[in-house]
């Protein structure tokens, strides 16, 4: 029986960042160190910030594109924080802790208004900078001072893989 990798079983909205320094954190990380036993796992390569996984397939594109355009009237303002990680089954989670109200308020309407899935009672925004082995991820763990980038784009990932993007300028 093949194993279903769970970042396609459905849909999500994200926020996309342009953090301009992200070659450089992920360089940080050390090759020996990535989890690659599943496919889409390792770094990275594209900065976001989820505002909702877990959206089921009945979920309409263009209904959650519209929301997000009527919520958001200018640029999203993210402050990444601190380097954290949490532990996952096989391996840990090497992230950004996020602070932004925002993103709260625009989780709230999606699961309010649309059928999702989740395993977590709790949204907790961050930005996930690479998936390590299980025990790796400690030695990344760092306080930094607070940085603010603004956001304008969404990416809406379907579950069979395929994608949308829209702004909100």
């Amino acid at each position: 029986m093949e194993k279903v990798n769970h970042k396609y079983e459905y849909g999500a909205l994200m926020l996309k960042l342009e953090i301009p320094n992200w070659k450089e954190i992920l360089h940080k990380i050390d090759k020996k160190d990535l989890y690659t036993e599943e496919p889409g796992f390792g770094v990275e390569k594209d900065p976001h910030v989820t505002v909702l996984f877990g959206l089921h397939d009945s979920v309409d594109y263009e209904k959650v594109k519209e929301m997000m355009l009527n919520n958001c009237k200018e640029p999203i303002t993210v402050e990444l924080g601190n380097i954290t990680m949490f532990e996952g089954e096989n391996y840990d989670v090497i992230k950004f802790d996020v602070t932004c109200s925002k993103l709260h308020t625009l989780n709230k309407k999606l699961t309010d208004n649309f059928p999702y899935t989740s395993d977590f009672p709790k949204y907790h925004p961050h930005v996930t900078i690479a998936y390590v082995k299980k025990g790796c991820g400690e030695k990344y763990v760092k306080n930094q001072k607070e940085r603010k980038i603004e956001a304008y784009d969404f990416k809406y990932s379907f579950a069979n893989k395929k994608s949308k993007t829209f702004s909100i300028t």
